[in-house]
């Protein structure tokens, strides 16, 4: 079965809508919960239209895109830790670990 991607972020609660809202993400083929700032991280960068950022904020922003323009992105913590996981536990299945990598 294929589910193409959501439009916006959908946010999950609990039984009878009771509790807080979640955002649940793919990452490969596992489920993984988003923390508050990792998910506003994540809904930011995958749909820019849902940040609602007033205009002194993006201003702010702006200036500190510029100051940092040659660092790279980042992705939110739990992908990264989730992808970097992923590729040990390939390349141990692998035995493809050589000297000096973890």
């Amino acid at each position: 079965m294929t589910i193409p991607p959501a439009l916006g972020p959908v946010y999950l609660r609990g039984p009878k809508g009771k509790g807080e809202a979640e955002l649940w993400v793919r990452v490969g083929n596992s489920t993984r919960r988003l923390d508050v700032t990792d998910a506003v991280q994540y809904v930011s960068m995958r749909w820019p239209a849902y940040a609602r950022v007033s205009l002194l904020t993006r201003l702010r922003l702006s200036l500190t895109l510029r100051r940092h323009r040659n660092t790279p992105a980042r992705l939110p913590q739990i992908v990264e830790r989730t992808l970097t996981e992923r590729l040990f536990s390939e390349r141990a299945r692998n035995g493809s670990l050589g000297a000096g990598e973890e």
